[in-house]
């Protein structure tokens, strides 16, 4: 008899530093101890379910406050709406299906799920890029080599001569490997900007980095523990700029867990408003610098 692929995970990882994460700070201020137990109970139905979303309505409160001593169901959907409303869960899909789920839930669920064979997300309920979705880069990797065959096949035959005229062509007009006085820097092969004494981070195409343009930078796939939600949003609340969001996030690996920069940013809680630059303080801990 076929065994029947069950749909969520049989466990799900949680961060080292979940419980210092802002988000969830400010829900138990707000709703108490209790509001961890109810998260909890709430991440354990959501990816022992369907593994990426739970549908929240009022059975769903139910089970969770039987579960728990002293608390009702009426307490339960309280702590769910203010869970929603400090960002932990989507606020979009919360109102108009009202399901629990988000995007970093959704990139863990694939992470866990890589090795299966069938995996879909609901498109209705998916928060996640064309390119983060799997069986996408297999997809492009297709086309891309049918699009080779296809040029290959209308290659003319003078294909020779034509290289030939667009090389002395170019160097008929190869640039002055000078740059012109007063011209930008550029940025490194690498994709890293400089960010020196006076000197600015730039994307690429010499665009300024932008709170929106940090707000979509995505982690590499590769199984690291990461929060870059949470690196994001301890910058923003101590006003750290953008191009500085952007050098942090890239020297900390995306918010590796178990990076210095974890440690910076403990310091930073702790010191009382002493550090006048967080921005530059973070820089040189993420550089090699002690936290003191």
């Amino acid at each position: 008899m076929a065994r029947i692929q069950k749909r969520g995970l049989d466990y799900f990882p949680v961060n080292s530093d979940f419980i210092h994460d802002r988000s969830v700070r400010r829900l138990m201020k707000r709703e108490g101890d209790i509001a961890l137990a109810v998260l909890i109970e709430a991440f354990s139905y959501l990816y022992g379910g369907e593994g990426y979303y739970v549908r929240a309505d009022r059975l769903f409160c139910e089970d969770i406050s039987f579960g728990l001593f002293d608390t009702d169901v009426e307490d339960v959907e309280r702590i769910i709406r203010s869970a929603v409303e400090c960002g932990l869960f989507d606020s979009r899909l919360f109102e108009e299906h009202g399901v629990l789920t988000s995007a970093d839930i959704q990139r863990q669920y694939l992470l866990c799920v890589r090795k299966r064979t069938a995996v879909r997300i609901e498109p209705a309920y998916c928060l996640l890029s064309e390119d983060e979705l799997p069986g996408r880069k297999e997809e492009k990797t297709r086309e891309t080599g049918a699009e080779t065959e296809e040029s290959a096949a209308l290659m003319p035959q003078n294909v020779t001569l034509i290289a030939q005229s667009k090389e002395k062509k170019s160097k008929e007009k190869a640039p002055s490997l000078s740059p012109p006085e007063g011209a930008k820097e550029e940025e490194r092969d690498d994709g890293e900007e400089r960010v020196g004494k006076g000197k600015k981070p730039e994307a690429k195409g010499g665009k300024e980095w932008t709170a929106e343009r940090v707000e979509a930078l995505q982690p590499p796939r590769d199984g690291r523990a990461r929060n870059l939600s949470g690196l994001l949003e301890n910058l923003r609340a101590y006003k750290v700029p953008p191009a500085e969001q952007y050098a942090i996030v890239r020297k900390s690996d995306y918010g590796a867990i178990g990076h210095e920069v974890w440690k910076g940013i403990a310091r930073l809680r702790s010191c009382g408003g002493k550090i006048k630059l967080p921005g530059r303080y973070l820089l040189s801990v993420v550089n090699g610098g002690e936290v003191p």
